[in-house]
């Protein structure tokens, strides 16, 4: 899908880069040719382009690459990028989107050759000191109509532009009126006309690099342009207004002799990226992660890998319960021995007590015979899966008291709850579609009530 024409250097010559002469010497083994550049003469710096006119839509993005590596003098500054050309297939430059902000203004009085005065209803924003440069010295006229009869709204795209016309001292803000250096000879401009101060900046659009070295080495350069992401302070991120098609370019422009440059690897694409993509998992219980074992999404195999596991309590369960020999004690151990509370838990095989969590309970690392001397409010465990399970709280002082507290919590709605870790995984299948990326930046998100822990992202690469 790629738009450049042998870019990759698959014909085997230098179709589509006349400029240049075809090299075998290539970055990798997926490119297949490339094109070298030099020039030997200082006063030389031609714009370089590719052949063909390729056709974009400005309201898309479009993934744009190559290699580059220097051959000649490696003082030499490159410009790379593109050359833009509006639907009747002429060359855009900044001179003809670039304006003075909040210098739009009218003409009160036809314009006409001969005229050394143009009339005008507000200059006040024009900028007019001796620290004026040349090229804010004209207008932009906002009646630019193309060869297909469409007429550019104002602020976007205009042929008919001219700079240096006046100096800055010829700038009458009380009368708004601008004196012109030699008559006026461009054909009579209507009163009413829309028109700006001129203005320009980066004659094309260097996206790629922007008056920089290159490496002898072969490097990798990429870039996204256009679309309604593209980022508005950024120039070279956007297509120029009026544009239709585009061609590769490449400028040398140094003051250094034998500047000499190779490309290859040249890659246009409209972007692939995929936005707005929700994977909904309601309905299913979170994921959970408890010790070193976490649940997590198998994109893969299309399921969700349970290693944790999650127990509400009803006081139904099969309880003991008996004073703990800590001295002056007013706390209890309330214990399911091992084997009922594998049935409670449908044979879910918990891995071990070392590590678990609770709703209501700190958890501590204790065996058995320390919890009997403990005083206090937590959940303990041998750290391995046949001891029983046991808590020991002060909130209650008999087995009784212990059952209604249970009960009692599960009609709040607020149950005492343990998770723990699983000595086998348990799979539960789900229907997802893989999750396509493009080049550039990918954002996700995870929205959840549970906050998440550990939050892994693994990509797989074609």
């Amino acid at each position: 899908n790629n738009l450049v024409t042998n870019g990759y250097g698959e014909l085997g010559n230098n179709t589509n880069f006349g400029s240049f002469k075809y090299s075998s010497d290539t970055p990798n083994s997926d490119i297949k040719g490339s094109f070298a550049y030099v020039n030997n003469t200082q006063a030389i710096r031609p714009l370089l382009y590719s052949d063909e006119y390729i056709e974009i839509d400005p309201e898309k993005s479009y993934d744009y690459s190559m290699y580059l590596k220097n051959i000649g003098n490696p003082q030499t500054n490159y410009y790379v990028g593109l050359g833009e050309y509006d639907v009747d297939k002429k060359l855009i430059g900044s001179s003809h989107q670039d304006y003075v902000k909040d210098t739009l203004t009218t003409l009160t009085q036809d314009l006409n050759d001969g005229d050394i005065e143009v009339h005008l209803d507000d200059i006040s924003n024009f900028s007019a000191d001796i620290t004026t440069s040349k090229y804010k010295l004209g207008f932009i006229f906002w009646n630019y109509v193309d060869s297909q009869g469409y007429h550019y709204p104002e602020l976007t795209y205009s042929r008919n532009v001219w700079d240096d016309l006046y100096t800055y001292d010829k700038v009458d803000k009380k009368t708004n009126t601008i004196t012109l250096k030699e008559p006026w000879n461009h054909g009579t401009i209507p009163k009413g006309t829309k028109l700006s101060q001129s203005n320009s900046n980066a004659a094309l659009n260097y996206s790629i690099i922007w008056g920089k070295n290159v490496s002898s080495e072969w490097t990798k350069y990429l870039t996204t342009i256009g679309g309604p992401d593209a980022n508005e302070n950024q120039p070279f991120s956007q297509f120029r207004s009026g544009a239709k098609y585009v061609k590769i370019m490449v400028w040398p422009n140094g003051n250094e002799n034998d500047a000499g440059i190779q490309i290859a690897g040249i890659r246009f694409v409209e972007s692939d990226k995929v936005e707005d993509i929700t994977i909904d998992l309601e309905g299913y219980e979170p994921l959970r992660k408890v010790g070193n074992s976490s649940d997590y999404i198998d994109f893969i195999n299309q399921r969700i890998v349970r290693n944790v596991g999650i127990y509400e309590f009803t006081g139904n369960e099969d309880w003991g319960c008996y004073k703990t020999h800590a001295e002056n004690s007013k706390s209890v151990n309330c214990f399911v021995k091992k084997d009922s509370f594998s049935g409670l838990i449908g044979g879910k095989i918990i891995k071990s007590f070392s590590d678990m969590i609770s709703t209501h309970f700190p958890f501590t690392k204790l065996g058995q015979n320390d919890c009997d001397y403990r005083d206090g409010n937590g959940i303990y465990g041998s750290g391995n899966n046949s001891a029983d399970f046991m808590i020991t709280t002060n909130k209650v002082q008999s087995l009784e008291e212990w059952r209604a507290y249970l009960k009692d919590e599960a009609s709040k709605k607020t149950p005492v709850t343990i998770i723990y870790e699983l000595e086998r995984p348990i799979y539960e299948p789900i229907g997802l579609e893989n999750i396509g990326t493009g080049v550039g930046t990918n954002d996700f998100t995870i929205e959840s009530n549970i906050s998440p822990s550990q939050v892994t992202l693994q990509y797989y690469r074609k």
